[in-house]
C-alpha cells in the first residue's frame, strides 16, 4: 500500500472511530436524561398526573387552534340576512361561531366537581379578592367566588340560568356550594379569616386556562356607533364576524340582566375618560378559539335592577347599548320571542335554576318584584329587534 493510501486509510479510521464516540456520548446522555425524568416521575405520583394533564392540555389546544383556523379560513359571501323581518347573522357567518358551554359539556363539569374532594384553596387567581382557584384532589381546578350576600350570589346565579334559558353559551360551567359540608374541610381556615359573617354558598366556575383579555370592537369604539346589516359588515374578516357576533349577544344579556360592570362600567367612564373603549373589557376574556367569556355576574339582576331606578344615566346607557345593534343571531331571536310570549319568565327561570342546581331552592327564589322587571326588559329586547327592521332597510 502507497504511502498516500495508507494516510487516507488512517484518517477514515480516525473518523469512524469519532463518529463512534460521539454517538456513545450521546447515548449516554438520553438514558441519563431518560433516567432522570423517570426519577422525577417516581418522587411522586402527583407529578406524574400533572405532566400527563400538562401534556393533554397541550395536545387539546393544538386542536383548538386547527379547528379555529379552518373556520377563520371560510370565506363568507352573506354576512347578514333577514327572518321575518328581523335583521339576523346569516348561516355562513354563524358556521365561525366557537361552541362555548354545551348542555352536556355543563351537565358533565357539574356532577363531576360535585363528587371532588377540595384539597387546597388558593386566593389572587380568580379575579379580585375573595375569589380564590380550588385545587381538587385529582388535581382539577375551580374558581371559588364568594360573595357577600345572598343579593349577590342569587345575581351570578340567575343569570347563569338566563344564559342556559337564551341558549348563549358564555358563562362558564357554575354550580352552587355549601361551604360548611365536609367537601370544603380543607378551605374552613380560609374562609375563617373572612369573619363570621361569611355567607354560607359560594359559586364553583370551571377553571378557564389561557384565556386573554378582551377588547370593544373596532367599528364600535366610536360614541354611537352601531350595528346594522350594511355594506360595513361585508368589509370584516371572519373573525371580526365571529367576534361581532358574539358582542350583539353580550348586549342583549347584558341588557336584561341590567349588568353594570362590564360594558355599561366603559360606557358611563367614558362620559369624563376618552380613550376608554380602547382599553380591555372588564370582565370579559376570550380563549384561543375565540369564545368570548362573560365573568363576574354578581351585580346582575337584583343589583342592577336597584341601580338602574335610582340613576337616569345608567338607564339612558343601557338604552343606547341596546340600540348599538341591529343584527342578532337567530337562535337568540326565537329564544327572546318565546320568553317574551309566554309572559311567564319569573316561574321559567327560577324552575331553570333547580334545574340546574340542587341548592336553588335553599337559595331562594327570584321574586317577583325582579321578575317582573326581568319580563318587562326581554319585551323590550323583542320590540326593539322588530323595531330593528324599519331601521335597516
Amino acid at each position: 500500500m502507497s504511502p498516500p493510501t495508507k494516510q487516507r486509510a488512517a484518517t477514515m479510521l480516525l473518523l469512524l472511530l469519532f463518529s463512534v464516540i460521539i454517538i456513545s456520548v450521546h447515548s449516554d446522555s438520553q438514558e441519563s436524561n431518560f433516567e432522570f425524568q423517570t426519577t422525577k416521575f417516581r418522587r411522586t405520583s402527583e407529578g406524574r398526573r400533572q405532566t400527563s394533564t400538562s401534556r393533554r392540555n397541550t395536545k387539546k389546544e393544538v386542536t383548538i387552534i386547527a379547528k379555529t383556523r379552518r373556520r377563520l379560513q371560510r370565506n363568507v359571501s352573506s354576512v347578514t340576512t333577514f327572518v321575518d323581518g328581523v335583521p339576523v347573522w346569516s348561516k355562513e357567518s354563524e358556521m365561525l361561531m366557537p361552541e362555548g358551554f354545551s348542555d352536556r359539556r355543563v351537565r358533565r363539569w357539574q356532577e363531576e366537581t360535585r363528587r371532588l374532594q377540595i384539597r387546597t384553596i388558593l386566593p389572587g387567581q380568580c379575579g379580585r379578592s375573595p375569589n380564590a382557584l380550588v385545587v381538587f384532589d385529582d388535581g382539577r381546578k375551580a374558581c371559588s367566588r364568594m360573595r357577600k350576600d345572598d343579593n349577590a350570589i342569587m345575581g351570578d346565579s340567575y343569570s347563569f340560568a338566563l344564559s342556559r334559558l337564551l341558549g348563549t353559551h358564555y358563562v362558564p360551567s357554575t354550580i352552587l356550594s355549601d361551604i360548611r359540608t365536609e367537601q370544603w374541610r380543607a378551605a374552613a381556615s380560609y374562609f375563617k379569616s373572612y369573619g363570621k359573617d361569611v355567607f354560607p354558598f359560594v359559586l364553583v366556575t370551571e377553571w378557564i386556562n389561557n384565556a386573554g383579555k378582551a377588547y370593544v370592537p373596532q367599528i364600535l369604539r366610536r360614541t354611537h356607533s352601531h350595528v346594522r346589516p350594511d355594506e360595513t359588515l361585508a368589509s370584516l374578516r371572519s373573525d371580526e364576524i365571529r367576534d361581532l357576533m358574539q358582542w350583539t349577544d353580550m348586549v342583549l344579556f347584558d341588557y336584561l340582566t341590567v349588568n353594570t360592570d362590564r360594558v355599561m362600567s366603559m360606557l358611563y367612564n367614558e362620559l369624563w375618560s376618552k380613550g376608554i373603549m380602547e382599553r380591555p373589557v372588564p370582565n370579559l376574556l376570550q380563549e384561543k378559539d375565540g369564545l368570548l367569556l362573560f365573568l363576574d355576574n354578581e351585580l346582575g339582576l337584583i343589583f342592577g335592577q336597584t341601580t338602574i331606578e335610582q340613576l337616569d344615566v345608567y338607564r339612558a346607557l343601557h338604552n343606547q347599548m341596546l340600540n348599538s345593534t341591529c343584527v342578532f343571531r337567530l337562535s337568540t331571536v326565537e329564544r327572546v320571542k318565546e320568553l317574551s310570549q309566554s309572559k311567564d319568565i319569573g316561574r321559567t327561570i327560577n324552575e331553570m335554576l333547580k334545574h340546574l342546581d340542587p341548592l336553588a331552592k335553599e337559595l331562594g327564589l327570584l321574586v317577583t318584584k325582579y321578575t317582573d322587571k326581568l319580563q318587562s326588559r326581554i319585551d323590550d329586547v323583542y320590540r326593539h329587534m322588530k323595531t330593528c327592521y324599519n331601521t335597516s332597510k
